[in-house]
């Protein structure tokens, strides 16, 4: 009997814990599913916020610059060269993004009321041609990264001598668009491949370097074991044959 009891009671055991596990995975799961949701939610926030935004790249800087004096600038840039009339009303805010360091010039942020507005800047940008001036999207950070490995397909098929236009999420290439994955997929071994090139070309200028430093090493010692000989050379000796010569007169 009481072994009996002894067995139900490990049974009951094995349940509970078998239990708290299933719950344990739910809850996980459950975890899981709000964070992906929230961090949706949050990127489309931030799209949404990004939407009526373009940036200037270029604007030289000054100290005296303010919010006044940048809205002035930005509003004659796009009325007498792009082409796009606008007015204050036009603007919900205009500023320079990212730290301030010497030589550096920071580029602005614009931030539109409308997206008809949006569209025409970027549409006239070829306006810019020639001048240290662009604009682009205000881009996330993920797409940032993204069009930043683009950019260098497209360098590479160009030099291949195909036709390759940079869209948001992909390349039109020889007239047919190809998205972000699909260029990854079919492209990303070039990448990889430049990368290995870089490195090994580091590691050529590391193997010099290092030969380099050896041979000045081999050098210093060879020079401090010539001056050293020297000095032996011309040091007095007191237990010479000349001088044990000289005692015995």
């Amino acid at each position: 009997e009481k072994i009996i009891q002894k067995e139900l009671s490990n049974l009951n055991i094995a349940t509970f814990q078998a239990e708290q596990v299933r719950q344990m995975e739910e809850l996980k799961k459950e975890n899981r599913e709000i964070k992906e949701l929230v961090f949706a939610q949050q990127k489309r926030i931030d799209s949404m916020r990004r939407r009526n935004n373009v940036i200037f790249y270029g604007i030289e800087e000054h100290d005296a610059d303010n919010f006044e004096v940048l809205e002035r600038r930005i509003l004659d840039l796009c009325c007498n060269v792009l082409g796009v009339q606008l007015d204050r009303n036009c603007l919900n805010y205009v500023r320079r993004i990212g730290r301030q360091f010497s030589g550096r010039v920071r580029p602005i942020v614009v931030s539109l009321l409308s997206n008809i507005n949006k569209m025409r800047m970027l549409q006239n940008a070829f306006k810019l041609k020639g001048s240290k001036i662009y604009i682009s999207e205000d881009y996330d950070e993920e797409t940032r990264a993204q069009r930043k490995l683009l950019l260098k397909i497209h360098t590479h098929l160009k030099n291949t001598g195909q036709v390759s236009k940079l869209r948001r999420n992909g390349l039109v290439v020889n007239g047919n668009f190809i998205n972000y994955s699909a260029l990854m997929e079919e492209y990303g071994y070039c990448l990889e491949k430049r990368d290995q090139t870089g490195e090994e070309i580091q590691e050529e200028t590391e193997k010099e370097e290092n030969i380099k430093k050896r041979k000045r090493i081999k050098a210093q010692k060879e020079s401090l074991v010539q001056s050293s000989s020297i000095s032996d050379f011309f040091r007095p000796r007191s237990d010479s044959v000349s001088s044990n010569k000289s005692n015995k007169f």
